[in-house]
């Protein structure tokens, strides 16, 4: 990487271009290769020169270069947010948006899982969408909503590990009325009526 284009040129910052291009003609002619052969340090003094001048012979360069845009070997520099006109680091605010499916708490996952009520009451497989890719759970049998299912490992990371998710059950009934389940409703409630959250 090429040091200051203005200490390599022996020039202030503010010279003009006359001057910046007097002495870079100057040391140019002192330090080129054909007057020192064999002298590797005059060599690479010559290159730095070279690339000073390149960089504040040019005007427009050299008012990229005094902005902060590009740094002495003319590479494009990204600014900081701090202000203070100091070429600083970029502070970057990440937000965690909800994802519409899963809740995080730690490093485990929730999420509520919809269950039909067959498989609720004779138990069945399911297919549960994981961060992973959807997997086949259990639904054991006489399942009620709001009992929580766990799939190991199939959480969120968190401290170097991974947590598991947690799937809610929540037992749906179907989106057309069927005339069957509520036949077998009526005569469920008149032959055997239970009271929910009773022993």
């Amino acid at each position: 990487m090429a040091g200051d284009p203005y200490k390599e040129l022996g020039v202030a910052r503010g010279a003009s271009q006359d001057d910046i291009r007097k002495a870079f003609r100057k040391l140019a002619k002192e330090f080129h290769p054909d007057k020192n052969p064999g002298d590797t340090a005059a060599e690479d003094r010559f290159k730095r020169i070279t690339a000073a001048f390149d960089i504040v012979g040019d005007e427009e360069k050299r008012r990229k270069f005094d902005r902060g845009e590009i740094d002495a070997d003319g590479r494009e520099q990204f600014r900081g947010f701090g202000g203070g006109g100091e070429a600083g680091d970029a502070l970057i605010e990440l937000k965690v948006q909800p994802h519409p499916l899963y809740r995080r708490e730690g490093a485990d996952l929730h999420m509520d899982l919809p269950v039909s009520v067959p498989d609720a009451v004779l138990g069945g497989k399911v297919t549960v969408k994981t961060p992973d890719g959807a997997v086949s759970m259990t639904i054991p049998k006489a399942s009620n909503s709001g009992q929580v299912l766990r799939l190991k490992g199939k959480g969120a990371f968190a401290g170097g590990k991974r947590g598991d998710l947690l799937a809610k059950l929540v037992v749906t009934l179907p989106e057309y009325q069927d005339h069957n389940l509520v036949k077998f409703a009526e005569k469920w409630r008149a032959d055997r009526p239970y009271s929910p959250g009773k022993a």
